[in-house]
């Protein structure tokens, strides 16, 4: 039975906000952190440059190893402001689903069942993330990041044809 929510739209559009919101968030996030790389790396080859065959000397190498401590300290901050947003969108996207579950036709209900197995396997990435080493975050985020995209077009379509159906009664 479908419960008719006169406020059901808008907790939707806000939600679709708040989900854009993290999206705009997340890829500024992934382009600092490419440029920052970039930028780096740029430095790396000027200091090379000028100096191609310059003897190594303590300060020299203890400069070198500051600079790569400091990298890895932004690359981690980095990556905890990453998974953040990943968390936040998670969140949205759950909110999302407990919006949706007691409004949806039932001729939706299948795409609802997708909806959940697609959660639970983004929650599983998750769960692995949350346990794993800084190494295993990294190399799970792209997977997490793929599994939150293909749920977020299955969340989009199903949204669509609900709010299609809502209008034509």
């Amino acid at each position: 039975m479908v419960r008719e929510n006169p406020d059901h739209e808008q907790e939707l559009n806000r939600l679709l906000g708040e989900l854009g919101e993290t999206l705009g968030r997340r890829e500024r996030v992934l382009e600092g952190m490419k440029r920052t790389r970039t930028q780096a790396r740029l430095h790396e080859i000027t200091v090379e440059a000028d100096q191609p065959f310059e003897q190594l000397d303590q300060d020299t190498l203890v400069g070198d190893l500051q600079r790569e401590l400091d990298q890895q300290r932004t690359r981690d901050l980095d990556l905890e402001r990453v998974l953040e947003i990943l968390h936040r969108q998670r969140d949205i996207e759950d909110r999302f689903f407990l919006e949706l579950e007691p409004n949806v036709a039932p001729e939706h209900r299948e795409n609802l069942a997708d909806l959940v197995g697609r959660m639970d396997g983004r929650d599983r990435i998750f769960e692995n993330i949350n346990s794993g080493s800084i190494e295993e975050k990294r190399r799970l985020i792209p997977e997490v990041m793929n599994a939150q995209q293909e749920l977020e077009d299955h969340l989009y379509r199903l949204i669509e044809r609900h709010l299609q159906r809502r209008h034509q009664f």
